[in-house]
């Protein structure tokens, strides 16, 4: 290093350290902002809350690469440089929980060197097992339980007054009577409320004996007042909630890492990074989904190779066949008759990111720079993968890097599921494909390409939606009757006759292809049929032309 590097270092420290306490500090913010929203009534601030608590890491991290990389560049020795700076900057972490901090900084070393993949072998120690939270309520009663359900529903902490307590009250009481036997319990509370759109959820374990079962309330905020509208003593029930294909959490702790321990606790089933995820820590919880899948791959005797379903026209999808993720990169070249960019198929990934999810659209996490070992790839996939992802995709001695990679939750395509499928599995999975779209229309998402081949099938029989390069909002588009011709000889004209601009959607003509001639388009018109009809999708339309807002509940 140079003369001057020493102070370059330090200031360069110090900035990093002020925009990831930056981060943390605006993150925080938001997060308690959520008890206001949701006592005032301010659901469309919630919802645009939850979406701009999203851009927060990306904007520090941006701040600190404009800043930093005019001044390594003056360096003669610049790589020498910036591993100070990063042996300094670890010391640092006052008043930002060690994870974070380290996903920061590592998130701006991606950043300045987009070529060199983050080293994640350190980031082991932040990964299960977690301290328990020390923010924890503990409460103890006895059968016939009045005393312990009040205490519980208050701990809530609302401000606001209850439409009915007692009611409130006694649905837990006498739900609890039904999943614990008479006799003294233990109820372990997180504190403060997870917050997403309309509703709050508070979390906890009850503890009899050797057995423990969760707990979770579910409060809505009526204009009478505050109710308990649902009770949960499940790990299933759980999991709906901080589901994968839902909008990330609001909910205020001072110990994130102890508050992922609880939750594990609660879920078991429930993997880390999803829910670090789930409560809005992008860059700490795509860097345990990094480091996860690769201590996976260096065990696994699988290759990697193309996902099961038919191919798309857009993105290629590769998987592991013994991880529960699927790898999405976009095509170099797009075919007819899509007409979307690499920039546009991103732009609709990030609406869905930003969008309420309703239980219908599959989380997708966007990496840059991520390397495997090239003798982990299927032949054929590899092949594919130097054709179709050039220049995004480059393969070395040792490695395959790619530039630009989509995470995605492995599903069964809708198709290859109905081709196996039971007939009562049959039966609901039509049904649930209709109510997938209903929903996501509900919700102002026209999702474009409704194939079944464009859906995927949950363990539960659960019908979710992950293809994005066609998505819109209902709002931005013109849904259409189909015209006629005005003689016949229009139909045998050179010239077209029809004018079709780029946002018109003609609902009539999804039938002809979204499912094959037989008794499953039979069930399906006979559930929905309104799909094919433009009133349906013009009623939502209008809806959030009019500022609308709706809440599908996971429950």
């Amino acid at each position: 290093m140079n003369e001057n590097a020493p102070v370059i270092v330090e200031e360069l420290v110090a900035f990093m350290e002020e925009q990831c306490s930056r981060y943390y500090a605006a993150f925080q913010g938001l997060s308690q902002a959520a008890k206001l929203h949701f006592e005032s009534r301010l659901w469309q601030v919630q919802r645009s809350t939850n979406a701009k608590r999203l851009d927060l890491a990306d904007e520090s991290i941006e701040a600190c690469k404009a800043q930093i990389n005019p001044l390594l560049a003056g360096q003669h020795n610049a790589n020498q440089t910036w591993e100070a700076i990063k042996q300094l900057a670890k010391q640092r972490a006052a008043g930002v929980p060690q994870p974070i901090h380290e996903s920061f900084l590592l998130s701006v070393e991606q950043a300045l060197y987009p070529t060199v993949s983050p080293k994640t072998n350190s980031h082991e120690k932040h990964g299960p097992p977690y301290k328990m939270s020390t923010e924890l309520v503990h409460l103890q009663g006895k059968f016939p339980f009045q005393e312990l359900c009040t205490a519980i529903i208050n701990t809530a902490g609302f401000t606001l007054p209850h439409q009915d307590l007692l009611k409130n009250v006694d649905l837990l009481r006498l739900n609890l009577e039904k999943v614990v036997a008479q006799g003294k319990v233990q109820v372990t509370l997180f504190p403060e409320l997870f917050y997403r759109n309309q509703h709050a959820y508070l979390v906890g374990i009850i503890k009899q004996g050797s057995k423990e079962t969760p707990l979770t309330i579910a409060f809505i905020n009526t204009e009478q007042g505050i109710k308990a509208d649902a009770v949960f003593f499940t790990e299933a029930a759980m999991i709906r909630i901080f589901e994968f294909t839902r909008s990330y959490f609001l909910v205020s702790t001072q110990n994130p890492e102890g508050l992922i321990a609880f939750l594990l606790r609660v879920m078991p089933h429930k993997r880390a990074e999803q829910l670090i995820l789930n409560l809005g820590y992008k860059e700490w919880g795509k860097l345990l989904v990094r480091y996860n899948f690769n201590k996976h791959l260096q065990n696994s005797g699988q290759k990697l190779a193309h996902a099961p379903g038919i191919r798309g026209m857009v993105m290629l999808v590769f998987t592991l066949p013994d991880y529960p993720m699927v790898f999405k990169i976009i095509k170099n070249d797009i075919p007819p008759p899509k007409t979307a960019n690499r920039k546009q198929v991103i732009e609709k990934y990030y609406l869905v990111a930003h969008h309420d999810r309703v239980g219908r659209m599959a989380d997708a996490q966007l990496f840059s720079h991520w390397a495997f070992p090239v003798n982990a790839f299927d032949p054929t996939l590899l092949a594919d993968l130097l054709t179709l992802g050039k220049p995004y995709v480059t393969v070395n001695e040792h490695e395959v890097v790619f530039t630009q990679l989509f995470t995605e939750r492995k599903m069964t395509p809708l198709n290859i599921f109905l081709d196996n499928a039971t007939e009562q599995e049959a039966h609901k999975l039509v049904i649930d494909y209709g109510n997938a779209i209903k929903e996501m229309a509900m919700s102002n998402i026209f999702p474009g390409d409704l194939l079944l081949k464009n859906f995927g099938v949950t363990p539960d029989l659960r019908v979710v939606f992950y293809d994005y390069d066609e998505v819109a909002l209902l709002t931005e588009c013109n849904f259409k009757r189909m015209p006629q011709p005005r003689y016949e000889e229009e139909l045998w004209d050179d010239e077209t006759w029809m004018v079709v601009r780029e946002n018109d959607v003609f609902p009539e003509e999804f039938e002809k292809f979204m499912l094959p001639a037989g008794p499953y388009r039979q069930l399906f018109r006979e559930h929905h049929g309104d799909i094919f009809d433009i009133h349906f999708w013009n009623k939502w339309k209008a809806f959030y032309q009019n500022n609308g807002f709706i809440d599908l509940q996971p429950y």
